[in-house]
């Protein structure tokens, strides 16, 4: 990106933009995924421990 900057070559600096932005959203999507992921599991060993915590007693 630097080169073509120096260079001033629109088209790369374009196609960087553009791959940038296509992995940023990608970045974004696979972030929430987890952050849902994340949420799911959390919630499923909630569910967990205290069914851990009533066999226990």
């Amino acid at each position: 990106m630097r080169e073509a900057s120096q260079n001033q070559d629109g088209k790369k600096i374009v196609e960087f933009s553009r791959s940038i932005h296509k992995r940023q959203s990608e970045i974004d999507r696979i972030f929430n995924e987890l952050e849902k992921l994340t949420d799911f599991l959390e919630e499923k060993r909630t569910k967990f421990e205290k069914k851990l915590e009533e066999l226990e007693k």
